[in-house]
């Protein structure tokens, strides 16, 4: 029978002149974001919610390729990636509190044409106050 080289009270471990081998590429990775970080962080950079940004984004698309000519509901709807036109008209209203034919009616009367709302500025809420009320 072979004596174990430790010796008998000493671990494996116990000489520090060598520093520990990796045993596995998993201990070297970072550990991964928390679930809840991810949308914290989102928010602070960009200043809405990573649920809310995609929906902006594509509304405020949406209100400037309706103002091209011959555009129809059911082009920018497709356009902006939704498959069906009246769910489309149904986030559009309620993300810009009007109908896509209306709120096109409304920015080319006032002559704004291309180019309103564009993403960020949405100053659209104060033209919709005077038209309405």
């Amino acid at each position: 029978m072979r004596a174990d080289p430790t010796g008998p009270g000493r671990s494996p471990r116990s000489d520090r002149s060598r520093p520990p081998r990796c045993r596995s590429w998993r201990s070297r990775r970072p550990a991964p974001a928390r679930r809840r970080s991810v949308p914290e962080r989102f928010n602070e950079l960009v200043g809405e919610s990573p649920i809310a940004y995609p929906t902006a984004w594509r509304m405020t698309l949406a209100s400037e390729l309706l103002l091209e000519p011959g555009a129809t509901v059911d082009s920018v709807s497709r356009r902006v990636g939704y498959a069906d036109p009246y769910g489309f008209s149904e986030a559009f209203r309620r993300y810009l509190g009007l109908r896509p034919g209306a709120h096109r009616d409304l920015l080319t009367a006032n002559g704004k044409g291309r180019g309103a709302g564009r993403v960020g500025d949405r100053p659209l809420g104060e033209d919709f106050e005077d038209q309405t009320s």
